[in-house]
């Protein structure tokens, strides 16, 4: 995955945001909210600090949507990925594909398996893993209150502190 060459500026949020939100009216579905609510973390994330070598994985895949634009404003999706959004036989559903799109590693939901699909990932030869593993964990942390009553992220929690 590629990051950008300058800091992201106010101009680049507003398109994504904008983009983003033409997405959602032309497929005339989407989890908006949540799409919204993870935006601007995933551009700074996905921009500024994945490095080629690292992967990114989506825990709440209902926000899979500001995910693909994120990807678009690397110009790894392009409009017209974008305006298969939802559409039947895309590969842009409401949630992460399982296979597809280089980007995205893993269909995830919207319970937190991100987080334990990510912690498995990292479970890789000492020699590997460490730094993978601290980004992994970083990354993996932006979830709801729901996510953090899963069992799932509640055991996975305890086992990558």
């Amino acid at each position: 995955m590629q990051t950008f060459d300058r800091p992201l500026s106010a101009g680049d949020f507003a398109r994504a945001r904008k983009r983003l939100l033409q997405m959602h009216y032309e497929a005339g579905v989407g989890h908006i909210g949540g799409n919204l609510s993870a935006i601007d973390a995933m551009l700074i994330v996905l921009h500024e600090y994945v490095q080629p070598d690292d992967v990114f994985i989506l825990s709440k895949g209902h926000s899979a949507g500001a995910l693909y634009t994120a990807l678009w404003s690397l110009g790894r999706l392009s409009d017209d990925d974008l305006a298969m959004f939802h559409k039947d036989g895309t590969l842009l559903a409401g949630h992460p594909p399982a296979f597809g799109i280089p980007d995205i590693p893993f269909a995830t939901g919207s319970l937190g398996h991100g987080v334990s699909l990510a912690d498995g990932r990292c479970d890789l030869p000492r020699a590997s893993r460490t730094r993978s593993r601290m980004r992994a964990s970083w990354m993996n942390w932006h979830r709801t209150p729901r996510q953090i009553q899963s069992s799932t992220v509640c055991a996975i929690s305890r086992t990558s502190a």
